[in-house]
């Protein structure tokens, strides 16, 4: 037989004393007899067990003494007082009826005394006369049965209670609250359906209990007492009686019996059916707990198969603590019981029964808070009730809840308010702090912060990682804000959810934040996880943002540098146009915001016409920019800082841009530059680029794709042609792009920089990207991230990735003589000190400042350059490069690359990551700080032969 146990440790609050004698000193009695009330209540619940048209049912739904029953309820009241170590009777006892739930007694006591107060009360029948139908209580220390006990029989329902009074004050009114001594068993069967497509009703059953049962009750006690031993007790062919139930359920029996806290029964249950045939005849050999004032629920196909069933221990009989679906739970309507149940390790479901309000006393004496342990798992139902709590501390954090383990709460309000002075900025007032792996569950909860602090919160997590909360169906309001998210922290992800909830404050939701100890934005930004956002098509979360304050945004993210966005999750942008600059415009924080394709052109003449050229300002991409349209019209974009007036040699004039940059993550599609059309031409220097020249400037978060630009006299870049002063290259990405130049600085970033320090992080170049030389140049200096470096700068890179192709036409050979991969690299193109070892020349790094921390080099098989060292004698001694180079235009006819079939000799794959600048200088094939990736191999197009590179 197969039972599943929801077995409930004993939890028994709202008794003041069950000890025979309490413990106390004798005092000097004094003064006269007080007359006080003492009111006797049943707890304010149901009797949900079978058996509601029954006396005790009836009386539990304030229905009792009809006159169809004929029933009403007799409660007993006896008064001990304490004399010397013993307590004698104070008078004789007291006699009520009452057809409802409570009675009141008018009593005489003694000041300064301590008194025993014991209540019994039963039903009644035929009459309000002072007989034992039941019980014999003529001592209520050793209530008896009266007669034999009939199973079914729910006119024996009975309540009881003890109080003692320690040294008696003179209060008037004395509340007493009853709770049953029994243990009720029910026995229920799921499974009539089969038995009634049989024809079998069953009609009559017989129990015999094998297990213990108390013969009395120890009323000024609390206890069982009398025989508990193992012994026969049989009630026969009682009949069953019909509770309403239908479907599969009927219940074969119900039963009470005195018992503890913590008993068990076993017994034998014999059913029969209309032909007086026995249907089901078992022994539950299993240990069937049972406990003082609570149902146990044997429930199951008891009929049929009789293998598994449940046996549940709840709160159906007594209304204050029990098992549900596993839980063991707790009903509390004091802020006493409360706080002791949200103690108690073993409870894990709190229950309200009324309202409470807690104060800092009944809370903690020395630390209000109440704290969630780690591991912990706790659910509050507030049942609809509301728990509230008041603050009067000052100068001092306040929360109502630490929550450090797993807290669930539900189905109520809750209501804080901090009366103490205003704390200040770093102190704060919240219901809800959630600390480190700390989950926070609502659901159905009205939680509402009153403030009386600057910083009032629902709901706040501070500096801490792997943070749950997830709010469904909920109102969460203060005078600030609902939910702060302090995230602070460089490891673990912090998650929350939001869904069906209103939000309401001067902001929804905010996740403030600094930078500082190496983090960043989008480091920060990946340990949060946010699900508060409603869905545009409306299919995901239902909330209702409502916030007062002077951005009209419900969510802030960030603190000095701070964004808002919609309730949608859509940055919101403030801005102010500027006259005469189409595209751009003023945020609240003064930063120049480009809004259209159009904005970066009128940036140009911003710059151009400040006196600083926007030093200390920044510029912050608001939308992608697609400059097709300029290209199509057969135009070239003018760097970012261009005038747009010529000078005397009809060159572009631009001024260096000296400001911060921020791409916002948005993308620059389709930027077409010539050199030419820009009046930079061989002899006529001018550099291309987004900008032309950066001095002291910041750029990030940018993507570049489809950039195709080309200058004969100037340097050139994607970023900028040129460069100096410190400068920051953050988050920038270029893809699907290609430039050249023809003998000068060709770079990634930087075509030709300058003295300074520069900074690269996180910078991709994608393989889809070319880097070239014109025509037949010898002397570009092409670098997948810099041109050409300076003596004496710093050159900083941090995760930097380069997949590019380096495609300088003519970057190896010259005329009489060969240059070994000349001024090409992966990494930086032309560096012009060089140092000798081992009779080679190398570039001298010690002149410059490199560090390089995670930069990956990847060659793709674009690396097989091949070429033909000079036969003497031959082509006047002129080598050539097999493959053409990127030479825009096409190749000159005199550059006939069948020429040099006939005399090659040499296959030299590029694969420098720094090159130098003279005559036969070798570059840098390895770097310290760089991974250096190869293709497995590649194939020489002249002599068919494979080769590996590595």
């Amino acid at each position: 037989m197969k039972a599943r146990f929801l077995f409930l440790a004993a939890v028994m609050l709202g008794l003041a004393s069950c000890q025979t004698e309490p413990e106390g000193l004798d005092v000097n009695v004094g003064g006269e007899e007080q007359i006080v009330t003492v009111n006797v209540n049943v707890p304010e619940t149901e009797t949900r067990a079978a058996g509601s048209n029954s006396a005790a049912g009836a009386f539990a739904n304030g229905v009792l003494g009809t006159a169809e029953d004929n029933t009403t309820m007799r409660y007993i009241l006896q008064v001990y007082y304490k004399d010397g170590e013993n307590f004698v009777k104070s008078e004789e006892r007291k006699v009520e009826y009452s057809d409802g739930k409570s009675v009141a007694f008018d009593v005489r006591l003694v000041p300064q005394r301590d008194y025993q107060f014991v209540v019994w009360a039963d039903v009644v029948v035929n009459g309000k006369t002072d007989t034992d139908n039941h019980y014999n209580t003529a001592d209520l220390t050793n209530v008896k049965l009266n007669n034999t006990w009939v199973a079914m029989d729910e006119s024996r329902d009975a309540f009881t209670a003890t109080e003692f009074i320690d040294n008696f004050n003179s209060s008037k009114v004395i509340n007493i609250t009853l709770k049953r001594p029994f243990a009720k068993l029910r026995v229920v069967t799921t499974d009539m359906e089969a038995l009634n497509n049989l024809g079998i009703e069953p009609t009559t059953a017989t129990v015999t209990y094998t297990e213990k049962h108390y013969g009395a009750f120890n009323a000024f006690a609390g206890k069982a007492i009398g025989d508990s031993k193992n012994r026969d007790i049989k009630h026969e062919n009682f009949a069953i009686a019909s509770y309403g139930e239908t479907g599969d359920n009927k219940t074969l029996f119900t039963d009470y019996f005195f018992a503890e806290d913590n008993d068990v029964t076993k017994f034998v249950l014999e059913v029969f059916d209309q032909d007086n045939k026995i249907i089901k005849s078992g022994e539950f050999t299993t240990d069937i707990y049972v406990k003082r004032n609570n149902l146990t629920t044997i429930k199951g196909n008891i009929l049929t198969d009789g293998k598994d069933f449940d046996v549940i221990i709840d709160d159906a009989f007594a209304g204050e603590s029990g098992k549900d679906d596993g839980k063991t739970f707790v009903k509390v309507d004091t802020a006493e019981e409360f706080n002791e149940a949200y103690v108690d390790k073993d409870i894990d479901l709190i229950i309200l029964d009324a309202n409470i309000t807690l104060d800092e006393a009944l809370t903690r004496a020395t630390d209000p808070v109440l704290t969630l342990s780690k591991e912990k798992e706790l659910t509050i139902d507030l049942n609809g009730y509301t728990l509230s709590s008041t603050s009067t501390q000052t100068g001092k954090n306040y929360n109502m809840f630490d929550v450090r383990g797993t807290l669930t709460v539900k189905n109520g309000n809750i209501k804080y308010e901090h009366t103490g002075d205003n704390m200040g900025w770093n102190n704060y007032a919240e219901i809800f702090y959630v600390g480190f792996d700390g989950t926070l569950n609502l659901d159905g909860v009205n939680a509402e912060n009153l403030g009386g602090s600057d910083m009032a919160y629902v709901i706040d997590m501070v500096n801490a990682t792997n943070i749950n909360v997830n709010v469904t169906n909920s109102t969460l309001k203060t005078t600030y804000i609902p939910i702060r998210v302090f995230n602070n922290s460089k490891t673990g992800v912090n998650n929350v959810t939001i869904k069906n909830t209103t939000l309401q404050g001067k902001y929804c939701f905010w996740v403030q934040y600094w930078l500082a100890d190496g983090r960043d934005e989008a480091t920060l930004q990946n340990t949060l996880n946010i699900d508060i956002y409603n869905s545009t098509e409306g299919d995901s979360n239902n909330n209702t943002f409502t916030y007062n304050n002077a951005k009209n945004a419900p969510v802030l993210y960030g603190y000095n540098d701070a964004e808002y966005f919609d309730e949608f999750g859509n940055k919101i942008s403030f801005l102010t146009p500027i006259e005469g600059a189409e595209g751009v415009a003023l945020d609240t924080e003064g930063n120049y915001v480009v809004t259209a394709d159009e904005g970066l052109a009128s940036l140009s003449a911003l710059i151009a016409a400040d006196e600083d050229n926007f030093a200390g300002e920044t510029i912050v991409l608001n939308t992608d920019i697609d400059l097709a349209e300029v290209k199509t019209n057969g135009n070239s974009f003018a760097p970012i800082g261009s005038t747009g007036e010529r000078d005397d040699r009809n060159r572009l004039i631009c001024e260096p841009f000296k400001g911060t940059f921020d791409g916002n993550g948005k993308t620059i599609k389709n930027l077409y530059q010539s050199g030419w059309d820009m009046g930079y031409e061989l002899g006529q220097y001018g550099s291309l680029g987004l900008f032309a020249e950066l001095e002291g400037a910041t750029v990030k978060n940018v993507v570049i794709e489809g950039l195709d630009a080309q200058v004969e006299g100037g340097d050139i870049s994607f970023i900028a042609g040129s460069a100096t002063g410190d400068c920051v290259f953050e988050n920038i990405t270029i893809q699907n792009s290609s430039i050249g130049t023809y003998n000068n600085g060709c770079g990634g970033i930087i075509g030709w920089s300058g003295a300074g320090t520069y900074t690269f992080k996180n910078i991709t170049i994608a393989e889809d990207v070319v880097l070239g030389g014109l025509w037949g140049s010898f002397d570009s200096s092409i670098g997948g991230i810099v041109g050409q470096a300076e003596p004496g700068a710093t050159y900083n890179f941090e995760n930097v990735v380069i997949n590019c192709r380096i495609d300088a036409y003519n970057d190896c050979t010259a005329s009489y003589d060969y240059y070994l991969y000349r001024m090409c690299g992966m990494i930086v193109g032309r560096c012009e000190e060089t140092t000798t070892i081992d009779g080679v020349n190398y570039p001298d790094l010690s002149k410059y400042n490199f560090s390089f921390n995670n930069v990956v080099v990847n060659y793709g098989t674009w690396m097989n350059y091949h070429y033909c060292e000079p036969t003497p004698g031959h082509n006047n001694g002129r080598g050539m490069r097999i493959e053409p180079g990127y030479a825009y235009g096409g190749l000159p006819e005199d550059f006939d690359h069948s020429q040099c079939v006939d005399n090659h000799y040499n296959c030299i794959p590029f694969d420098q990551l720094i090159g130098g600048a003279q005559l036969g200088v070798r570059g840098l094939r390895e770097v310290d700080g760089v991974t250096v990736n190869y293709p497995a191999e590649y194939t020489c197009p002249l002599c068919g032969n494979q080769h590996n590179v590595q």
